[in-house]
C-alpha cells in the first residue's frame, strides 16, 4: 500500500500543474481560432484583407481619372498664341523682301459689315491669304476691337474675320476650317494704326503718319511697310507712345 504521506504530495503536485496544463490547452486552441478566423478574412475579404496595402485594387486612369496617356503629346503640339509684336516684325521683314499681302478685316457676324482692320503677308501668294488670316485671327479680332467702337461693344463674343486675295476685291471669312498652313509657313500681320494705343504707328520726323497697311488697310509701297518711317516699336520709349507689341 501506498505511503499516506506519499499519496498526499502527489495530488498536491497534480493540482498545481493543473492550472499550468489548462492555460496551455486555452492558449493553444485560442491561437488555432485566431489563426483560423484570420484565414477566413483574408479569404473573404475581410477588414485584414481591406487593411493590407497589397489587398487594395489597382486604379487604371481613365475619364475622370487623371489625364489620358497622350495628353502631353496633345500638349505640346498645341500652338503657343502668336504675339503682335512677332507677326509684326515679320511683316516688316516680308514686305521689305518683296512678299505679297492682303486686306484684312473683321466684322460682328454674318449679317455685319466688314471693316478695315490691317493686311497680312505670307509665302504662297492668294492660295495661301486665307489660312493666313485664319492663323492670325486672334490677333486681327483683338485690333478689330481696339480700332471699331461697333466692334468693341460686342465684348467677349468671338468676331468674324475675313481676307481678300484681291486689291478692292471682296472679303470672305477665314476662320478655323481655314487654318490650314504648315508651322514653317512665313506670315506676318500689320493693323491699321491706332494713335490712341501706339499699335501699328509709324513716325516720320517725329510726327505720326499713316503710311501703307497703317492706313486703312491700303497695299503697302514696294519698298516696304515702313517706308522710311519709324515704327512705335523702334522709338525710344520716353517719347510716351506704347509699343505695338
Amino acid at each position: 500500500a501506498a505511503c499516506p504521506a506519499a499519496t498526499s504530495n502527489l495530488h498536491r503536485k497534480d493540482l498545481a500543474m493543473a492550472p499550468r496544463t489548462l492555460r496551455a490547452t486555452l492558449a493553444g486552441t485560442l491561437a488555432l481560432a485566431l489563426l483560423a478566423s484570420g484565414t477566413q478574412a483574408l479569404a473573404f475579404g475581410g477588414p485584414r484583407a481591406r487593411l493590407s496595402p497589397r489587398a487594395r485594387p489597382a486604379v487604371a486612369c481613365g475619364a475622370g481619372f487623371g489625364k489620358a496617356a497622350g495628353g502631353a503629346a496633345n500638349k505640346e503640339n498645341k500652338r503657343a498664341p502668336l504675339k503682335a509684336k512677332r507677326q509684326w516684325d515679320r511683316y516688316t521683314d516680308m514686305v521689305k523682301d518683296g512678299a505679297e499681302t492682303f486686306a484684312v478685316a473683321a466684322r460682328k457676324d454674318a449679317d455685319g459689315t466688314w471693316l478695315a482692320v490691317g493686311r497680312v503677308a505670307v509665302d504662297g501668294g492668294a492660295a495661301n491669304a486665307p489660312g493666313a488670316a485664319a492663323r492670325q485671327r486672334a490677333l486681327i479680332a483683338e485690333h478689330a476691337k481696339r480700332i471699331h467702337l461697333p466692334l468693341k461693344q460686342v465684348g467677349k463674343a468671338p468676331l468674324q474675320v475675313g481676307v481678300s486675295t484681291t486689291d478692292g476685291g471682296a472679303f470672305s471669312a477665314a476662320g478655323k476650317a481655314e487654318d490650314t498652313l504648315g508651322d514653317d509657313v512665313n506670315l506676318g500681320f500689320e493693323g491699321v494704326a491706332d494713335p490712341a494705343s501706339g499699335f501699328y504707328c509709324h513716325y516720320e520726323g517725329g510726327r505720326l503718319v499713316q503710311h501703307g497697311s497703317a492706313g486703312m488697310g491700303d497695299k503697302p509701297s514696294p519698298g516696304g511697310s515702313g517706308g522710311g518711317s519709324t515704327r512705335a516699336s523702334d522709338k525710344p520709349t520716353t517719347s510716351g507712345t506704347q509699343r505695338g507689341s
